[in-house]
C-alpha cells in the first residue's frame, strides 16, 4: 500500500493542510526516510493510547463505530473488563513547518469512514475500502469536524455526504 494524500483545511484548529495516510511503518519507507516514519509511528501510537474514545462495553462502542470497528483496548480495573474502543488503521503524518511533524492516528469509524482526532476534535478524512488494517484509504473531497461521542449517525452521514462508505 502507498501512501494518500488528504487535502485538510488550513486552520489553527483543524489538522494541517496536506497529510499523507500510511497503514504503518514499512509503507510509509516507500515515500519517507525510515526515522521519520518510525518516529511518526511512534508518536501515533502515544496519541491514540491519550485520544481515542473508548467505551466499558463493545455494543455502546459499536452504536458510535459501526459493527466490528472496536477492539478490547486495555483492562479496565474498576470493573475487571476490558474498554473498548475504535481500531486503529495507520497514521496521517504532514510536516507542518521547519522540524515540526504532524503525526496522528486514524481511527475506522462508522461505514468505514477514517476518523482522526486532532486538539480534541475528531474529523472525517476519507475511507477505508475494506474492514481490515491495512485497507486502501480513499481521502475525502471535503474534511467535516465529527462532533466526539457523534461517531454514529453524524459519521455517518459525513460519510455518504462525502462519497464513503
Amino acid at each position: 500500500m502507498g501512501s494518500a494524500s488528504v487535502a485538510i483545511v488550513a486552520c489553527s484548529e483543524k489538522p494541517p493542510k496536506e497529510a499523507e495516510f500510511f497503514a504503518n511503518a514499512d509503507t510509509c519507507q516507500r515515500a519517507h526516510a525510515a526515522p521519520i516514519c518510525h518516529e511518526a509511528a511512534a508518536a501515533a501510537q502515544i496519541a491514540f493510547a491519550r485520544e481515542a474514545p473508548r467505551f466499558n462495553a463493545s455494543r455502546d462502542c459499536e452504536v458510535e463505530l459501526g459493527f466490528n470497528n472496536c477492539v478490547p483496548t486495555f483492562r479496565n480495573l474498576a470493573t475487571g473488563g476490558n474498554h473498548w474502543g475504535p481500531q486503529e488503521m495507520g497514521y496521517l503524518l504532514a510536516n507542518i513547518h521547519a522540524g515540526e511533524r504532524f503525526n496522528q492516528p486514524v481511527y475506522r469509524g462508522y461505514n468505514n469512514s477514517a476518523v482522526v482526532p486532532y486538539r480534541g476534535k475528531y474529523f472525517h478524512v476519507g475511507s477505508f475500502a475494506g474492514r481490515e488494517p491495512g485497507s486502501p484509504f480513499r481521502p475525502a473531497e471535503e474534511v467535516v469536524e465529527v462532533a466526539r461521542g457523534g461517531f454514529g449517525s453524524t459519521a455517518a452521514q459525513q460519510a455518504n455526504a462525502s462519497g464513503g462508505g
